[in-house]
């Protein structure tokens, strides 16, 4: 136990600020581009419905994530600091790339509830300015219908919907591990993991209308997830790891 631990903390220290630094970035771009309105020069006059129909919503999602894809180099170095370390712990392969694929879960859903957190507080912000609405949970909800990127991060009428968010989370997640272990071992690996950050992308930004599309983006989520597994499972059993 002692030694998961220690790559528990090995991966969380060499990832912390990036981390930090990607949420950073995150809530600096989103909130630059949903106070970036001509209309605010003459005050809070609009519904928040009609300030956000049609609004740009999410590049600070897309811009938060994408440092996120340089920790899927950390330890793929067979000569660096990392790679020694692990191997001095004597830790299997196939346990590394578990504990790693736990963080890099974590922090995706991290950054998702945190990008969810900031558009409802930069909602209730504008209400609270508002001249129009009085600060009411329902006026954001139904504002948040009214915009594709923000419809699809806040599903909250439609669980299969919150389904296939999860499903790509996870998907991401599982995906951006494998590479590494495979790196270290000398051997080269698609884990899929560039395909499900466009899928993500697609998916958020476009107003999909049919529950097919999603069930669609779902098991393209945990196929690729799924075939990232079984390559860390064989590449472990081939070395012993």
């Amino acid at each position: 136990m002692k030694k998961d631990l220690s790559v528990i903390i090995l991966i969380v220290r060499n990832s912390f600020w990036w981390v930090i630094g990607s949420i950073l970035l995150m809530l600096a771009t989103e909130s630059f581009f949903f106070f970036m309105d001509i209309n605010l020069v003459h005050g809070y006059v609009k519904s928040l419905g009609d300030f956000v129909d049609g609004k740009t919503i999410g590049l600070g999602l897309l811009f938060g994530t994408f440092p996120l894809m340089v920790l899927t180099s950390f330890g793929s170095d067979t000569n660096g600091k990392e790679s020694y370390v692990l191997r001095r712990l004597c830790i299997p392969e196939r346990k590394v790339w578990f504990w790693q694929a736990i963080v890099h879960t974590g922090y995706y859903f991290l950054i998702y509830f945190v990008e969810a957190w900031l558009v409802i507080s930069l909602c209730r912000y504008y209400l609270v300015h508002n001249s129009v609405q009085p600060v009411d949970h329902q006026t954001i909800w139904m504002a948040i219908t009214r915009n594709t990127f923000l419809s699809n991060l806040l599903p909250l009428q439609n669980p299969f919907r919150i389904l296939r968010n999860l499903s790509l989370l996870l998907g991401i997640g599982l995906t951006s591990a494998p590479g590494i272990m495979t790196n270290r071992l000398g051997k080269s690996a698609y884990s899929g993991l560039q395909l499900l950050h466009l899928l993500a992308l697609l998916v958020f930004m476009i107003n999909i209308k049919v529950w097919q599309l999603d069930l669609l983006v779902m098991i393209i989520s945990l196929v690729l997830a799924g075939y990232s597994v079984y390559g860390v499972w064989k590449a472990g059993e081939k070395h012993g790891s």
